[in-house]
């Protein structure tokens, strides 16, 4: 049983890294360079001055996965849902239950992870016949990252 929450922490710490991954990072832009191979300068923009502070809307991304309420950073990417929030792990593990639950899927218990620091679940039942899976890990004292998506149910 140790055994088996080893290789589960490993595929999620994995998965994780694929995605992170995935996202790219800023430093690999190229920059234009003028004629001395020199950077050139971007122009500078003046920006009107809001009357009020505008809050920056995160992007809204359409899925029928519940999701907590206080969801940011939601990416999609190509089905994988995959966000942050300040909710507790032990709040989103009885969240995601609770709801997935309601939705009629059957939680898989043998796959049910419950850690100090991340849970998954595992769930049957879609319409589409694939298992619906939620894995969330602790990234800090008060933040957490969710990833749910389905997959072929294993044989």
């Amino acid at each position: 049983m140790v055994n088996m929450k080893k290789v589960h922490r490993l595929m999620l710490v994995l998965t994780l890294a694929l995605v992170i991954l995935a996202c790219g990072s800023d430093n690999n832009k190229q920059t234009d360079k003028d004629a001395s191979g020199q950077p050139e300068q971007a122009a500078v923009v003046e920006q009107p001055e809001a009357e009020e502070p505008a809050e920056q809307a995160a992007p809204k991304v359409e899925t029928d996965f519940p999701m907590l309420v206080d969801a940011e950073n939601v990416l999609d990417m190509q089905g994988v849902i995959v966000y942050q929030s300040k909710t507790s792990l032990e709040d989103a593990f009885a969240f995601y239950r609770k709801e997935l639950s309601g939705m009629g899927l059957k939680e898989r218990e043998i796959l049910t992870l419950d850690e100090e620091d991340m849970f998954q679940f595992v769930f049957d039942g879609s319409p589409n016949g694939k298992q619906l899976v939620v894995q969330t890990l602790q990234l800090d004292e008060k933040t957490i990252n969710v990833t749910i998506r389905y997959e072929e149910p294993s044989k």
